[in-house]
């Protein structure tokens, strides 16, 4: 008991409540299906839930999503900090600390080395001082619209409704010993990257490849949406070999959606593409996020490599 309320891992059971008290914090509605898709069918593992309760009423919950992870040119287990919903009747009260410790404790039995994530402005302190993040900076969505893209040379590109196909896992180990080596990322291999768009709930993606002399050179997963009666096309994903694939991915998303979509998409200022895709008419939207990391064992400090990340990092963008 802590406080006068329990802490405990999440049982076979708690689904239900679980749900409904996120459907109840949160506008956008999750679903049976995006609950156990994001926590149960998850290639890397299963999600680690802690729960709090006054008595038989659920106070909260957090939960960790295993990610495979590739830093410092090894594969590591880590965990995206995901879904934390604290009722709005127990705020200010220590709960979300407290399950963050007891989650952070079974993660660490677990093996799980790093954890990273997008926390909100209000969380963001806490999960510093509190749950001892090692650092969390603060980022922009940058939007396009009307590129100016010039041709990336002598590449291919092709766009596939069939999203993933074995030229995925020759993408990533072209990535993971070239351009991202020195960075920190979830592996984009084809197992992640099927779960994550292939079976994930959100519906409407399509992939663009780009080829060069070698071979699949980069991979762009894209969504046309409609926000606020505008049209937006957002690149929840991207990787690739060098900025010319890049690039050339980037004009071909323009030219086949036009000049009068927005374009959005979440990049790192590390990210080798930013400067690229600033260069290409990408703006800093004003539309802030914070992205973080803790690190369970203090081997390297989190300022040593390049986080990459983008939109399909954080859940919130399958919901």
């Amino acid at each position: 008991m802590r406080n006068g309320y329990a802490i405990r891992p999440y049982l076979p059971g708690d689904e239900e409540g679980c749900l409904d008290l996120y459907n109840y914090v949160f506008p956008q509605q999750m679903t049976a299906y995006q609950w156990r898709w994001l926590n149960d069918d998850n290639p890397a593992g299963v999600s680690i839930i802690e729960t709090a309760w006054d008595k038989n009423r659920l106070m909260g919950f957090y939960g960790l999503i295993p990610m495979k992870f590739y830093a410092a040119g090894k594969t590591i287990k880590g965990a995206l900090s995901g879904i934390a919903v604290t009722h709005p009747d127990y705020r200010y009260g220590g709960v979300f600390s407290s399950l963050g410790k007891e989650a952070y404790k079974r993660a660490e039995m677990s093996g799980i080395e790093m954890i990273y994530g997008f926390p909100t402005e209000h969380s963001r302190h806490g999960m510093k001082k509190n749950l001892g993040w090692d650092f969390i900076q603060q980022g922009q969505l940058i939007t396009g619209r009307g590129l100016a893209v010039s041709d990336g040379g002598t590449y291919t590109t092709t766009q596939k409704e069939e999203l993933f196909g074995q030229e995925l896992d020759f993408i990533w180990n072209r990535l993971a010993e070239g351009a991202l080596r020195s960075s920190i990322l979830v592996a984009r291999d084809r197992e992640y990257l099927e779960w994550r768009f292939q079976s994930c709930p959100a519906k409407g993606y399509s992939i663009i490849i780009a080829e060069d002399r070698l071979g699949p050179s980069g991979y762009m997963v894209v969504r046309p949406l409609v926000i606020s009666g505008e049209q937006y096309c957002h690149i929840d994903d991207v990787a690739a070999a060098d900025i010319n694939s890049f690039r050339k991915m980037v004009k071909y998303m323009a030219e086949y959606y036009g000049d009068t979509v927005f374009y959005q998409a979440r990049l790192s200022e590390d990210s080798p593409f930013y400067r690229c895709a600033i260069g290409m008419g990408f703006r800093e939207s004003g539309i802030k996020y914070y992205f973080g990391s803790k690190l369970m064992k203090k081997k390297l400090t989190a300022r040593e490599y390049q986080w990459y990340f983008t939109m399909a990092d954080s859940p919130e963008f399958a919901i």
